[in-house]
């Protein structure tokens, strides 16, 4: 089981041809580890897929699940790109909710399902008073918000996928939106 290298994991020659079953052997050798602390004794392992999972409920099981602690610096690094695109996929999301409040007609909560065609006055303050902003700001952000719902259909998909972040699609926003589709 063991050849040249047994020395170098601290057991001696004599103990592993000293008649010990294959379990015996993995055991010492995992006391030997954990007490000269070359191997963590519980390292969490990210899939090998974690880069091509798309933003969304398995990607959040995830990035949820792990504890980073327990990651070398290379995964630490992954998890970081992972959590980028699962917030970037989040915000597209929220920016979908924030367009269809624009076409919501006000109501409670026994109200039927309702949309109008055109954005229904005050939706801004809903907005505002959901995410806690100020007017202004909820007023940039619905015109986002609609502009990923009617010309920037590339900007919005490539949010959804986490290809991009909030900032960059808002930079595409405040760039393009003035622009003919």
């Amino acid at each position: 089981m063991f050849d040249h290298s047994v020395s170098w994991i601290g057991l001696s020659e004599r103990e592993v041809l000293s008649g010990e079953s294959d379990d015996q052997i993995a055991y010492l050798v995992t006391l030997d580890e954990l007490a000269t602390g070359w191997v963590e004794p519980d390292r969490h392992v990210l899939p090998d897929e974690l880069e091509s999972m798309p933003a969304g409920l398995s990607l959040a099981m995830v990035v949820y699940s792990v504890d980073r602690s327990r990651l070398n610096g290379y995964d630490v690094v992954r998890l970081l790109e992972a959590e980028a695109r699962l917030e970037a996929g989040v915000t597209a999301e929220k920016l979908a909710s924030v367009a269809e409040i624009a076409h919501c007609p006000p109501g409670d909560a026994g109200s039927p399902v309702e949309r109008t065609r055109d954005v229904v006055e005050y939706s801004e303050a809903e907005v505002a008073a959901a995410l806690s902003l100020t007017r202004r700001a909820a007023t940039t952000m619905m015109d986002q918000a609609l502009w990923l719902e009617t010309g920037g259909h590339r900007v919005k998909e490539a949010l959804m996928a986490g290809l991009i972040s909030e900032r960059k699609a808002g930079l595409f926003y405040r760039s393009l939106s003035h622009l003919e589709d």
